[in-house]
């Protein structure tokens, strides 16, 4: 039987077009696929890449793992468990694909190679070394040494055989754009310049996204600086400019990626919680919704996935999305600055609503912030107010909060907290907001220290200035340590007595006053601790040779911190490992142990009372969630604020629930104790081939790791944080206050910041301050 080609024709196009729309069939569902539990959650995911129906991350550097259609999660695909930590040249830095076969690059030596596989271990096959003599960056270490260092690429691409790379020009804020052929390791250089990123395209061209840095912020045209999108053509060296990326009326500064749609033959570019289809005049309309912020993350990286979908990588889990505008979520909501894990929590548990994060929208007063809620125009539906910043009691008096008692679960959530974070979200019996962070304001001391210099922990501001006012009595205790982690002793003491002060005004019920017995007590006490107390170091004539960031300190300040003092709990049988061990044996008074941080930093909570007969206690800042009762969906804004509260992490919930004090296990023991085994065997050979003092040097690290082992199997290692240290961390948690508007103006009003200012530089005697400060804290009407 004959066939006409005519019929053949029609036949071959049938098969073709059936074999387009087969291979078109999406491959993963949309949706979330996370990483495993058991890793760190400190993990970074670098890049992903899509190989036949198979998704690879890269995690950490050594390790890859894997997701097909279906799974729940990625699992491990494959390790490196024959490197260390330390073998950070060897780390690789991206995975890529032809299409066929997985490959990576390791940037800091060059090299590039196949992935395989063996037992779970990844074999680096068909390796090849890239000539990085352009790229090549040489130091000299103190000791003379030479070091040599390649730079780090600014991004990279692997089309048609060759990994093109941009590099940052070291000598301006440009860029250099190269290739290396992945079977020679031969470079080729490219002309154009100021590359931020590039795409594949099409007949072996690229789109590279083009964007001149000094001309953006040093120029004040309407068009220099813009984003620019060119084709280029590797094989003849050639640039054909497109047009802008997107249209903009002040140009800024682009930090997204690019890429090349074949199927609608358009550009597309991530822009930090979007996917935007770029038209052919510039415009753009999206096509598809993040539920995470590219640039909060901090690492974002994406592939294209048969079917018009996309997977991204986007902090630590993958997303995958269609690039059909018609598949966006018909609902959405703006969120201000309530950047979190429970928004993250809210938006992974409403997928049908695009939760749309601004999270550096600031408003400078709180009139500015009213009239923006009021008027509509930035379609706030949820907001984020500090406890001290605005006057929240006045928002809801004037009608700006909505009343959210009628999400699901928040009556017994309000329940569960301490009671004065209760009382900061209620109001007449209604909620209002709920909590997203608390900041503790507290001081810390080196106990430790502390200790060995026989000086007893301070328990008022006046036992404080006794120490301070003895300090400088020894010079060579004064040389020795550090008085605190402020380099202006003076300014550190007077930032305490302010502190300390509001801290009796608001736990005590006292007036908002300076003219009072307590705090003329404490300015007395202050001023005579320092008069031999000497002028901050001048940096600029400080020697070289002469050592003053490192030295064992006595105070500090920073938020409490339940990882810290769980860490500090061993700080006492650390030393005493060390002063026992043979390889500090005949160091100069056994005491080598004292340049390491968990001698030399303050890390126990330091809680002063103005006076032996002040309340204990002391203040911590709130950040709260609101819903705006202009909120075009408030049906929705509730589902949002019921998902919030459910998720917080575990250590959220032992600073805000007052009945939750669980430890936790540290999940990651087995693999970190392996980990400084490999680093221990590793030492032990540098050793055996060193001798004289940097044989002495590495015998010292060596015991550095065996103790930090020692105390990770004796001690609290297998713990993030031990029962021990919540009990002690929940122990200061029920005295407290929090900071509201009118403690801020008590402590930071412009006009009292202004006085505080002249009193501590003695422009203005002590009774001058008070009268001042006390008629400008009428007039503000505290």
């Amino acid at each position: 039987m004959k066939i006409s080609k005519k019929l053949m024709a029609l036949l071959l196009t049938l098969a073709m077009l059936a074999a387009n729309i087969s291979f078109a069939q999406p491959v993963f569902e949309r949706k979330q696929y996370t990483f495993p539990d058991e890793l760190p959650e400190n993990s970074y995911m670098s890049n992903i890449v899509y190989i036949n129906d198979t998704l690879y991350a890269l995690v950490d550097m050594w390790n890859i793992y894997s997701a097909r259609e279906g799974d729940a999660e990625f699992r491990l695909y494959a390790k490196e468990s024959s490197k260390i930590e330390e073998d950070w040249q060897n780390q690789i830095t991206g995975l890529y694909t032809d299409g066929a076969r997985l490959y990576a690059y390791c940037a800091n030596i060059g090299e590039f190679f196949e992935v395989g596989v063996n037992n779970g271990e990844i074999v680096r096959q068909n390796q090849v070394k890239f000539n990085l003599e352009n790229h090549k960056e040489i130091y000299y270490e103190e000791d003379g040494t030479e070091s040599i260092h390649y730079s780090s690429p600014h991004d990279t691409l692997l089309y048609n055989r060759k990994l093109y790379v941009i590099y940052d020009n070291t000598e301006n804020s440009g860029t250099m754009l190269c290739s290396f052929d992945i079977k020679t390791g031969e470079e080729t250089m490219y002309s154009p310049g100021n590359v931020r990123g590039f795409a594949p395209y099409k007949d072996g061209k690229l789109i590279l996204l083009v964007q001149n840095y000094d001309s953006l912020y040093y120029s004040y045209g309407a068009e220099d600086g813009a984003a620019m999108l060119f084709v280029f053509d590797p094989a003849t060296h050639s640039a054909d400019e497109i047009g802008p990326l997107r249209i903009e009326e002040t140009p800024t500064h682009f930090h997204g990626s690019i890429l090349y749609d074949e199927y609608q033959d358009a550009i597309m570019y991530l822009d930090d919680t979007a996917l935007m289809l770029r038209l052919s005049d510039g415009s753009a309309k999206k096509c598809a919704h993040l539920i995470r912020s590219c640039s909060l993350a901090g690492n974002c990286s994406y592939t294209k996935l048969p079917g018009g979908r996309i997977a991204v990588l986007i902090g630590d889990a993958v997303f995958i999305e269609s690039t059909d505008s018609a598949d966006l979520p018909s609902k959405s909501l703006n969120v201000y600055n309530a950047f979190s894990n429970n928004n993250d929590y809210a938006a992974r548990h409403m997928l049908d609503t695009a939760i749309i994060m601004h999270e550096f929208s600031w408003f400078s007063s709180e009139q500015e912030l009213k009239s923006a809620l009021m008027s509509g125009e930035n379609d706030a539906d949820i907001f984020t107010l500090s406890s001290d910043y605005i006057d929240i009691n006045s928002m809801i008096d004037k009608g700006y909060a909505l009343d959210i008692s009628g999400a699901r679960g928040i009556n017994q959530f309000m329940d569960s907290l301490y009671p004065y974070i209760k009382d900061a979200c209620v109001k007449d019996g209604k909620i209002y907001a709920v909590p997203l962070h608390l900041f503790h304001r507290a001081y810390l001391q080196n106990s430790l220290l502390l200790e060995e210099l026989n000086i007893s922990p301070p328990k008022t501001f006046g036992d404080l200035c006794d120490i301070i006012a003895n300090w400088y009595s020894d010079a060579d205790r004064a040389t020795t340590y550090d008085l605190c982690d402020h380099y202006d002793v003076k300014n550190f003491m007077w930032d305490v007595l302010f502190l300390t002060y509001t801290n009796h005004v608001f736990l005590s019920g006292e007036d908002m006053s300076y003219d009072t017995p307590t705090f003329r007590s404490m300015v007395e006490q202050l001023m005579k601790a320092l008069e031999n107390v000497p002028d901050p170091i001048d940096f600029e004539m400080l020697d070289p040779d002469e050592e003053y960031y490192g030295k064992p300190m006595l105070f500090g300040s920073a938020p409490l911190n339940l990882s810290s003092m769980s860490y500090a709990a061993d700080n006492k049988q650390r030393i005493e490992m060390f002063k026992a061990h043979p390889a500090f044996a005949n160091t100069e008074g056994n005491e080598s142990y004292r340049r390491y941080g968990f001698f030399s930093s303050p890390d126990n909570p330091m809680v002063l009372k103005a006076t032996e007969h002040s309340p204990e206690g002391f203040r911590a800042d709130l950040g709260l969630v609101l819903v705006s009762s202009q909120t075009q969906d408030p049906q929705n804004a509730l589902r949002y604020i019921e998902h919030f509260i459910s998720g917080y992490i575990e250590q959220d919930k032992i600073i805000l629930f007052k009945d939750y004090a669980e430890p936790k296990l540290n999940k990651y023991f087995d693999e970190s104790l392996q980990s400084e085994n490999k680093r221990m065997e590793a030492l032990k050979k540098e050793i055996a081939q060193a001798s004289g003092a940097e044989r002495a040097e590495l015998e010292k690290q060596l015991a550095m790791l065996e103790v930090h082992c020692q105390i990770m199997l004796e001690a609290t290692g297998r713990y993030e944080y031990t029962q021990k240290a919540v009990d002690e961390y929940k122990s200061y948690l029920n005295d407290v206050y929090i900071s509201t508007h009118y403690c801020n103006l008590f402590l930071y009003h412009e006009q009292i910041s202004s006085l505080s200012e002249s009193l501590m530089d003695g422009e203005i005697d002590l009774e001058s301050f008070i009268r001042e400060a006390d008629t400008s804290l009428k007039m503000i009407g505290l």
